[in-house]
């Protein structure tokens, strides 16, 4: 099955559920990886504007965030990698790479955030079990994409969160 979605979150149709309260509930924690410091701003602004219990960490190089999950325990870790593709240097293929073949990181979830429509990045992903999605253009898109990945990744099933 692939994960590589194609969502036009302009035209999500699907309701969206009212955010869940923050009281007694920790923030979920995300990664972002990407050197666009706008695309940084706009997930973190995205959350913040729908009140989802989230806290965003900026990396703004591939390498910085590979390095820094090593140092990791599994109870610190993110609860979900929002990653772009593509780098000057140590890219996101790169680190997915290195992410994947990592014995105690290899499960974190990974999403693919980036403006290429290439087939290629499309089958990366999928090899590296990651799913891609298109950075949206207009914020209200960005706010119904945290929200999606929100309610796709982060909200609790009540299922303990796995040891990675």
């Amino acid at each position: 099955m692939s994960k590589c979605l194609r969502m036009n979150f302009a035209t999500l149709r699907q309701p969206i559920r009212e955010a869940p309260t923050t009281c007694n509930m920790h923030p979920k924690r995300i990664y972002h990886v990407d050197d666009d410091e706008d695309s940084i701003l706009l997930l973190r602004k995205a959350f913040n504007a729908s009140q989802l219990p989230v806290s965003v960490i900026p990396f703004f190089s591939a390498a910085m965030a590979l390095n820094h999950l090593c140092t990791l325990t599994p109870d610190s870790a993110p609860d979900l990698i929002v990653l772009d593709l593509y780098f000057p240097a140590f890219d996101g293929r790169d680190f997915l790479g290195h992410l994947r073949k990592h014995p105690t990181l290899q499960r974190l979830p990974v999403t693919v955030l980036t403006y290429s429509s290439l087939a290629s990045d499309e089958t990366l992903c999928e090899a590296f079990d990651s799913e891609m999605l298109t950075k949206p253009y207009s914020f209200k898109e960005w706010i119904s994409m945290a929200t999606w990945m929100y309610q796709t990744h982060l909200a609790d099933s009540g299922q303990e969160k796995e040891a990675f």
